[in-house]
């Protein structure tokens, strides 16, 4: 695998798990919300 085929798997596995974390962060502000 070439170093600029790896570079961008990671890249899109950092991205992927960026985008989980906000969703999840997203989920809990929302159930704060709805609880108050």
């Amino acid at each position: 695998m070439c170093p600029l085929q790896s570079l961008h798997v990671s890249m899109s596995f950092l991205v992927l798990s960026s985008v989980i974390l906000v969703g999840s962060l997203g989920q809990c502000q929302l159930k704060d919300l709805q609880e108050s």
